[in-house]
């Protein structure tokens, strides 16, 4: 979850999030970001309190720019959008334990007509190696 400047100085715990009145979300069916945040609140036991204050962006770049604009004081983003090179980014970031939702499973897909292709093979193969997973790393993915 990240919070905007103008909200973090107020932002002690969960019980203290009250005073805020936009949570931006990705819409739904639209990022898997979306079920997570419906996951992490229910298991929170606040989804039903926050559904007048949720906005919706249609991706989550606008979700993201909803929080970094203040138009939305609260939203949940994927952490990429916040970490970087080892460390979140400006405003503050709240990180919702693991075991609140389900993992978003990552993969690579190859389809058919490209699978003898070396330039997919060598993509895939870039993905596997130490450089490419110090980059996912860096954005806060394992």
């Amino acid at each position: 979850m990240h919070i905007s400047q103008a909200q973090q100085s107020a932002v002690l715990g969960l019980s203290d999030l009250f005073g805020f009145t936009h949570l931006a979300m990705a819409g739904p069916l639209l990022a898997p970001y979306d079920l997570t945040a419906q996951q992490s609140l229910k298991k929170m036991k606040l989804w039903q309190a926050i559904q007048p204050k949720r906005i919706f962006g249609k991706s989550l770049n606008f979700t993201y720019q909803f929080i970094a604009s203040e138009n939305a004081e609260l939203g949940f983003v994927a952490k990429s959008q916040v970490f970087s090179q080892g460390g979140y980014k400006q405003g503050s970031v709240w990180p919702v334990a693991s075991d609140y939702y389900k993992a978003i499973l990552r993969a690579a897909v190859i389809l058919k007509p490209s699978i003898n292709k070396p330039q997919v093979q060598s993509f895939l193969k870039y993905l596997q190696s130490q450089r490419a997973q110090a980059i996912i790393k860096s954005y806060g993915y394992q």
